[in-house]
């Protein structure tokens, strides 16, 4: 039909053109035969042949006028068709009715013919009036549409043109005052020329858009997203094309959406921002590096719109989403290690957003060209960001269990060799004691006494072995009370010069710790006495019940801590393994209080001496 449509409108001038001058030969033949031949008179026959000559002319005048150009497309095939109609209507009237005369009457009778055309064009008449009415009414309807669209035209504090659909695209032929102050184009200055010329940004390109074309001269009205060059620089505008009754004529309205969709990527960032947070709780649960690559992945899936990714770790690649199987990009994978940021190139016809983890590796995800922005840049890098630190803290778990395991190995050496040898020496040594005298016996004594020290540091060091190793996972109530009288009386058996007293009743209170429990009480006692420079050493143990916590202070009357080492009596460290004997034992006490979450402290005593406070979190707090 279409094809038809389109023919018919290139072939209606001549059409229309043939139908005039056809009409146009029978008056002049009439005149010709009436006068030439007849002898009839000339005026009165040019008077009788006027008014269908004049028609005719105005039927070949219509013809040159629509092949002039001056018609909008379609109009011409609209007028030609109904003249055509009509002109076949005429004819088949008047067939009919010299038919049915030259059959019945054998002649023609020239007064029924008239009042039965007479007739017809009373009907077309009441045709045209009806028509007429109802173009009246949808005049009406227009007008007070167009009174509406002019006074938002006028009013509205939206950009709004008026335009028309031409040869060179979409012209303007009106704008108002909010279009000026948008685009900083006067209405003198926009008239006449094309919009997308004026306002639509070069990074776009002015190409004619048919779609909007073909929906406004369809009548449709619609809304979509653009970019367009303002005062203000590029900014983004909701434009919403209103077609009129005029074929390819539109109101095209824009409404400035920069700030909203602004606000909107600020939403969505924030959203995804606060998502990869959540991650990071992910994150801790994971114990290897294939654990990290499926949180991470499923993470990017989340918050970066992509086809295909792929996680890399030391080379090896260790996760992949979509049909990838090796690295997406090689060259912005070795770039990722010395740059430090997420970037974006194009590798096979695709846009590829590579993220560094670390020192380790990094994240690619492709997707087509121009998917990534620098928003999503930024997403990224906090993405790499998590997933760095997450593969340094299982580096570091790895090297903590490594470091457990020799120093498990440590203790099982002191506990199943050295300790049982110097065991074995010491009973040795006891059998040779009824056996020696003289001088020999002095020998024997500071070999018991030497072998009872070494017995006694090799019983540290195990202790502090089994707590280093030891995370405090497995802390359980113990008595409080129970282990304080325990190792005062053994205390107080071991040093019979010393005075132990405890001051009030010992607390009937559990508190959150291990068997190393007693080492530590036991310590910090031996560690009162030890290096008291009295020959009568005084220690008194206080207690103190609070609610969430229970605390165990020991004080002394020896020498006292100067102020500058108080803070570091505690913190020895390893530099204790010189001489164990002189302060490892507290330092032991303060790597199980902090594995305990406890706390220790050292301040001076009144008058003299040092007291060391613990404090222990109570079991049942």
């Amino acid at each position: 039909m279409e094809p038809f449509r389109r023919a018919f409108g290139r072939l209606s001038p001549v059409v229309l053109g043939v139908v005039g001058l056809g009409s146009l030969a029978v008056p002049v033949y009439n005149v010709y035969t009436r006068v030439v031949r007849g002898g009839a008179p000339l005026l009165s026959t040019l008077v009788e042949n006027a008014i269908p000559a004049v028609c005719a002319l105005a039927l070949i005048a219509t013809a040159w006028w629509i092949v002039a150009g001056s018609w909008r497309r379609g109009e011409e095939s609209t007028v030609v068709f109904w003249c055509l109609a009509a002109f076949v209507a005429a004819a088949a009237l008047h067939v009919w009715l010299f038919g049915v005369q030259l059959v019945v009457d054998h002649r023609v009778r020239p007064y029924a013919t008239a009042a039965n055309a007479i007739i017809a064009a009373s009907v077309l008449g009441l045709l045209v009036g009806v028509y007429d009415a109802r173009r009246g009414r949808q005049h009406e309807r227009v007008a007070t549409e167009r009174k509406n669209l002019s006074s938002l035209f006028e009013n509205t504090t939206d950009c709004v043109v008026h335009i028309d659909f031409g040869e060179r695209g979409p012209v303007a032929k009106a704008a108002n005052d909010a279009f000026e102050d948008t685009f900083g184009y006067a209405e003198a200055d926009v008239v006449g020329r094309v919009l997308t010329d004026l306002i639509v940004p070069e990074t776009e390109g002015r190409t004619r858009i048919p779609d909007f074309e073909r929906r406004v001269r369809n009548g449709e009205s619609f809304e979509t997203e653009v970019s367009r060059e303002s005062v203000d620089g590029t900014r983004e505008f909701l434009v919403r094309l209103i077609p009129l009754e005029a074929d390819g004529e539109a109101y095209a309205v824009y409404t400035d959406i920069t700030d909203r969709k602004r606000l909107h990527e600020e939403v969505a960032d924030r959203n995804r921002v606060e998502y990869l947070h959540r991650v990071v709780s992910d994150l801790t649960d994971v114990d290897d590096t294939d654990a990290v690559g499926d949180v991470v992945m499923n993470a990017a899936a989340e918050t970066l719109s992509h086809d295909v990714g792929c996680f890399v770790v030391d080379g090896e690649v260790v996760e992949t989403r979509g049909d990838v199987d090796d690295v997406l990009a090689p060259d912005a994978l070795d770039a990722a290690h010395t740059g430090g940021t997420a970037t974006v190139t194009s590798h096979d016809g695709m846009a590829v957003l590579t993220i560094p983890v670390a020192d380790r590796g990094a994240i690619q995800l492709g997707a087509p060209d121009g998917a990534f922005d620098d928003r999503d840049r930024d997403i990224a890098g906090l993405l790499g960001t998590h997933a760095g630190e997450t593969l340094s803290r299982l580096d570091r778990q790895r090297e903590i269990r490594a470091e457990r395991e020799r120093l498990e190995f440590v203790n099982r050496m002191l506990r199943h060799t050295l300790l049982n040898g110097m065991n074995v020496v010491r009973g040795r040594l006891n059998l040779l004691d009824d056996h020696v005298a003289g001088e020999l016996d002095d020998h024997l004594d500071t070999a018991s006494e030497r072998v009872a020290e070494m017995i006694s540091h090799v019983e540290t060091m195990r202790s502090f072995t089994k707590g280093v190793v030891a995370d405090g996972a497995d802390r359980r109530p113990m008595p409080l009370g129970a282990v304080l009288k325990r190792e005062v009386e053994r205390v107080r058996d071991e040093y019979p010069d010393a005075d132990v007293t405890v001051e009030g009743d010992l607390p009937n209170v559990d508190v959150a710790a291990d068997d190393l429990l007693d080492e530590v009480i036991a310590n910090v006692l031996t560690n009162a006495i030890q290096h008291n420079d009295t020959a009568s050493p005084t220690v008194t143990v206080t207690t103190a019940v609070e609610e969430a916590t229970a605390c165990v202070a020991v004080h002394d009357d020896g020498p006292g801590i100067p102020d500058a080492e108080k803070t570091r009596v505690v913190e020895k460290g390893m530099q204790g393994l010189a001489n164990p004997g002189d302060g490892f034992g507290l330092y032991f006490v303060n790597e199980v209080i902090e594995r305990y979450g406890g706390d220790i402290d050292v301040r001076d005593n009144d008058p003299r001496g040092a007291v060391f406070e613990l404090t222990f979190a109570r079991a049942d707090a």
